[in-house]
Order: structure tokens, then C-alpha cells, then sequence
């Protein structure tokens, strides 16, 4: 039997197959066909023919399994029907897919289109994969848009966002007026200049005794450590990923972000004992092009033990404004300057929604 003969048995399967079980066993049945199809060298047409048909049972077996869990699939909540994985052998992950490809016709058109156009094989694992980011994205992009929108609003007297160069708009801050600089400068070995500015900043702009408290990656920490610096060293604290990126640089599997603090002269140590090691939940960072914003949590939480109520705050690189919503949130006042404008009315947007 020919492939194409093969592909439009499978679909005819498909078509009279009405319990999860019987799609289930279709479904291991597709997924050894396009292995048998790759190892065959079938034309990538045919290829994808078969991806195709895959991605039908994909939505056939999910509408069956809303119908027999009203709880949308949901093994925990379903129990009297019996558990997915263990009567249907559906795995977790594949009723993850089979949902999202279920619930998202427009996107998994628009996905199946660019793989083929990429020269790559249908999968319903690739597509639901692409489907996620696409949704994200989409939604991303609406979120960013109505931010805009309500920025006209924004109004506040105790949190400025200022489109400008740090190192030029701080020229304009008075000497030992600053209680707090909290920051998370870009990490790419291109910016590290910028820290050398920083560090001379700080040291004028800071009251006595404060802090400068960086983020930072571990890459280039060997050339910060080296950079003229008036401030002392006072600690590297660290924040724990719930998420580990791989650096593919180093081939690392990056578990934890330095955050560094310095202290302006004289040297006085914080009043309150903490943990050098701060864990909070990832929150997903959707708003900044390159995923360069931060989670707030960690954020208030430096805020509240290295500043107190009311006092001013400076943040050079507000990115996407994590450090003025927690300024906001802890009642401080605070000062963050941005130099793509693009981000500024963002800023205004979250600061009138987020908490």
C-alpha cells in the first residue's frame, strides 16, 4: 500500500473512531507512521499530509475527552471516570496539546503554514509548542497596547519616569540626596561601560551609608569587580531561579543571579539580619522585548530591608518599571530613567495597574 493510501486509511480510522481509547491507540499509531515516514524518506509533502491528519485526531481525541471530563480533561477532578493516564494512556503532556490545538484553530493554521514554509515537518508536539508561543505573544502584545492606552492617566507625584540617558539626567540630582539605588543594568559585555558610570554616580548621588544594589549575570562579574569604584563592597546576595536558563556560553545550567551590593561610605551595617539567598516564585516576564524585566517580589523585598518608608529611590535602567511599581507598592518615592522611549509609556500603564 502506498503512503497516501496508508494516510487516507488512518483517516478513515480517524473518522469512525468514537471512544478515547480507540483514539488514544490512533494516536500511538500516527506517531509511529511519521517515524516510519522519516526513516523511509517519504517526500515532505507526504510528510506533512500525515501531519495534518495527526493534527485532526489531535482535535478529535480532545472534543471526546470534554465530553467523558466535564472538567476539561482534568485527571484530578474526573476521578469516578477514571484516571487519563492510567485507563487511557494519555499522558500529561499530550492532553496539554491536544487542548491547545483544540482551542486555537486560527493559530495552528497560522503555525502549520510557517512549518511547512520553514521546510520542516508537521508534528502535533511542534505545533501545540508553536501555538503556546504564538498565543503568548498575542496576548503580550494586547496587554502592552492597553497599558499604552491608560497611560494618558498616569499621575503621581512620588514616582517620576524620566526618558532620558541616566548619566546625563542625574547630573541633575543634588549630591547625597539618594536612598536607595535599585537596578538591573543590561547583562551583554557591550553595556559594561555603563557600570563604571554607575559606580562614580552613585558614590555622588547617594546619602551617606546607602546602597547600590545591582542585579547581574555571572559572566562578566571578574570585569566589574575590577572597575574603579568608590563604593565598598558590602555583599552578593542571590535569588533563586524556579526556572534555569542553560548559558550556552559556558554550558552551564544557570540556578541562581548575583545581586550585588555596595555601600557609600562610612561602612554601617543593615539593622535587620536577612538571608543572603532570596526565593520567590518565577513570575512570567512578558513585557520587555528581550525578557530583561524582573519579577517584583524580589524587588520589594530589597526595597523594605535596605530602605525605609518615604524615602527616594533611583533607578537608572527602569526597563519595563519593576523597581518604580515596587517603590510604588512599599510606599517610597522614587526617580527611574529610561532611554527607549518606547518603554516609557509602558511604564505609566503598569504603574496605574500592577501590584
Amino acid at each position: 500500500m502506498g503512503e497516501l493510501a496508508k494516510i487516507d486509511s488512518f483517516r478513515g480510522d480517524i473518522a469512525v473512531a468514537e471512544s478515547i481509547e480507540e483514539l488514544s491507540q490512533l494516536n500511538v499509531k500516527g506517531e509511529l507512521m511519521a517515524e516510519m515516514a522519516k526513516k523511509l524518506g517519504i517526500p515532505l509533502k507526504g510528510q506533512n499530509e500525515l501531519g495534518r491528519t495527526r493534527i485532526e485526531l489531535s482535535k478529535k481525541l480532545r472534543e471526546v475527552i470534554e465530553q467523558k471530563f466535564p472538567h476539561g480533561g482534568d485527571r484530578k477532578s474526573s476521578s469516578k471516570d477514571g484516571n487519563l493516564k492510567k485507563d487511557m494512556d494519555i499522558d500529561k503532556h499530550t492532553s496539554s496539546d491536544t487542548k491547545v490545538i483544540n482551542e486555537e484553530n486560527e493559530l495552528v493554521d497560522e503555525v502549520m503554514k510557517e512549518i511547512e514554509e520553514k521546510g520542516e515537518v508537521i508534528t502535533p508536539k511542534k505545533v501545540a509548542s508553536e501555538t503556546r508561543k504564538k498565543k503568548k505573544e498575542k496576548e503580550k502584545a494586547e496587554k502592552i497596547k492597553k497599558l499604552r492606552k491608560q497611560s494618558k492617566a498616569f499621575n503621581n507625584d512620588y514616582i517620576k519616569i524620566i526618558h532620558a540617558d541616566f548619566r546625563e539626567y542625574s547630573k541633575s540630582i543634588e549630591n547625597n540626596s539618594i536612598d536607595l539605588i535599585l537596578t538591573d543594568p543590561p547583562y551583554p559585555a557591550k553595556y559594561l561601560d555603563l557600570w563604571g558610570d554607575l559606580f562614580h554616580i552613585a558614590n555622588r548621588i547617594l546619602k551617606p551609608s546607602s546602597f547600590l544594589i545591582c542585579y547581574s549575570g555571572q559572566m562578566y562579574l571578574d570585569k566589574i569587580f575590577r572597575m574603579e569604584n568608590e563604593l565598598i563592597y558590602y555583599w552578593t546576595a542571590n535569588i533563586v531561579f524556579s526556572k534555569k536558563p542553560l548559558i550556552y556560553g559556558r554550558n552551564i545550567i544557570n540556578e541562581w543571579k548575583p545581586i550585588l551590593i555596595f555601600q557609600k561610605l562610612p561602612f554601617k551595617k543593615i539593622s535587620d539580619t536577612i538571608s543572603d539567598t532570596i526565593s520567590f516564585d518565577y513570575s512570567e516576564r512578558d513585557m520587555h522585548e528581550k525578557n530583561w524585566g524582573q519579577t517584583i517580589k524580589p524587588f520589594e523585598f530589597l526595597i523594605n530591608k535596605f530602605s525605609e518608608p518615604g524615602d527616594l529611590i533611583f533607578e537608572p535602567f527602569a526597563g519595563t518599571g519593576t523597581t518604580l511599581i515596587s517603590a510604588k507598592n512599599m510606599k517610597r518615592k522614587c526617580i527611574g530613567t529610561e532611554n527607549k522611549n518606547e518603554y516609557i509609556d509602558l511604564i505609566k500603564g503598569r504603574l496605574l495597574n500592577d501590584k
